[in-house]
């Protein structure tokens, strides 16, 4: 029987150096699901592991004459996706920003509990008072503030702009200052953190067939954020390079973990609720747009570090400069027109400030924030189905730090991942 395409398991393994050789998948206490992680994936490619080889050039004495290439490199790219997750309802980052977060370098999460209970006094559109807030808490950090209906936070996400011990403030007005006994929920934060020690992934992907098995080493890559667009499932799209990978030997093999269940949560989703907010980065109005085809990409970039002392050349991964980028179809309506505003913001390179949010609700809420960004091109005139729109790239920019700490990093990212 062929084995089919739906029956896969991907279990990965970090370390803080990059192997040059492959560890059995059957070493239980190398890959046994208390040693590696076992991802509730929703797709897999594997087609990107290539063996390359150079042509043989030897001199032969007859006319068709030739020898088989000679194999040189081993390398190539892994790719697969994964739901974008809400938190998990303890501290516990989930399975999603605890994999970004190796490849971003950043994850902040709450640090006593995962929720901030209002209080009237001291409370207002931009801030929230709480007793003993400050010390859960970073700038930088996102909450899922109130419930939809209640006519104050209505379930929307803002990113904390400063704390104090008993308060915290966020960088977009609320609709309303939050009533007593309204609940803030507060993120578990992906972000790039260029202090972080360096992870190297190595993965083990594994089919029904017992000659269906392959494994890499050396890993680190990227990811895209899809599915964004109203009504859909966010998710999030990995793509892996590495410094080696083989097929797995036959005495080498594992078995599928059917009892063992896939480390991953069901998408942040409520019914298509969740948000856009986009503002001047120096304002704390709360701008609502209508929007489609939305995508994020962080600008993740990694360069081989090439060597002789590693595998297949690669002796290590460096992260270079690079932005992310969001790019989104804008509706035009007369209540709330972009044009000529968005045109004008190009031009001047006006710093802007971005929340985009999928779910409502604790658990299954994501949202991607970029606090100071531009637009990266002119607004383009567009069309969605039978509706009018304006297509806009916004570029995110990381502010003025005033120290490099990861503290610092995380209050002034150029991107954030939030889960709630």
């Amino acid at each position: 029987m062929a084995s089919p395409t739906s029956v896969r398991e991907l279990r990965y393994r970090v370390g803080t150096t990059l192997n040059t050789t492959h560890i059995a998948p059957s070493t239980v206490a190398t890959w046994d699901a208390t040693n590696s992680t076992k991802l509730r994936i929703t797709s897999i490619d594997l087609s990107g592991l290539v063996y390359e080889g150079a042509d043989d050039p030897t001199l032969e004495s007859q006319v068709y004459r030739g020898r088989p290439k000679v194999p040189t490199l081993r390398k190539g790219s892994i790719k697969f996706s994964m739901w974008g997750e809400g938190a998990e309802s303890d501290l516990t980052a989930n399975p999603v920003a605890t994999l970004l977060s190796k490849l971003a370098g950043g994850l902040a999460s709450p640090a006593s509990t995962r929720t901030a209970t209002a209080i009237t006094a001291g409370s207002d559109a931009d801030t929230i008072a709480s007793t003993g807030v400050g010390a859960k808490v970073q700038v930088g950090q996102a909450v899922l503030c109130g419930v939809r209906g209640d006519g104050d936070g209505e379930a929307e996400v803002r990113i904390i702009s400063a704390e104090a011990t008993n308060s915290i403030n966020v960088a977009m007005n609320l609709q309303a200052a939050m009533i007593t006994d309204a609940v803030a929920v507060i993120s578990t934060t992906v972000f790039p953190d260029p202090t972080a020690t360096q992870s190297y992934l190595d993965f083990v992907a594994i089919g029904l067939s017992a000659e269906d098995q392959m494994q890499t080493v050396g890993g680190m890559g990227t990811f895209t954020v899809e599915g964004l667009n109203p009504g859909e499932l966010p998710k999030i799209g990995f793509e892996i390079n590495v410094a080696d990978w083989q097929e797995v030997a036959s005495g080498s093999r594992a078995t599928l973990a059917p009892s063992t269940a896939p480390s991953g949560d069901a998408p942040a989703a409520t019914r298509g609720l969740g948000g856009f907010f986009l503002g001047d980065a120096s304002s704390a109005t709360r701008t609502v747009f209508k929007v489609a085809d939305v995508t994020f990409n962080p600008g993740l970039t990694y360069e081989a570090v090439p060597g002789m002392n590693g595998v297949n050349g690669i002796e290590g991964w460096q992260q270079v400069p690079s932005n992310p980028t969001l790019e989104c179809t804008v509706l035009l309506e007369g209540n709330a027109d972009p044009l000529p505003g968005f045109y004008d913001d190009y031009v001047a390179g006006t710093a802007k400030q971005l929340i985009v949010q999928c779910g409502s609700t604790a658990t299954k809420c994501m949202a991607i924030d970029m606090p100071y960004c531009v637009f990266d091109s002119a607004p383009a005139r567009t069309s969605v189905g039978n509706l009018q729109g304006v297509k806009v790239v916004l570029r995110g920019l990381t502010q003025d730090l005033t120290s490099s700490t990861t503290a610092q990093y995380l209050a002034k990212a150029a991107w954030r991942l939030h889960t709630f």
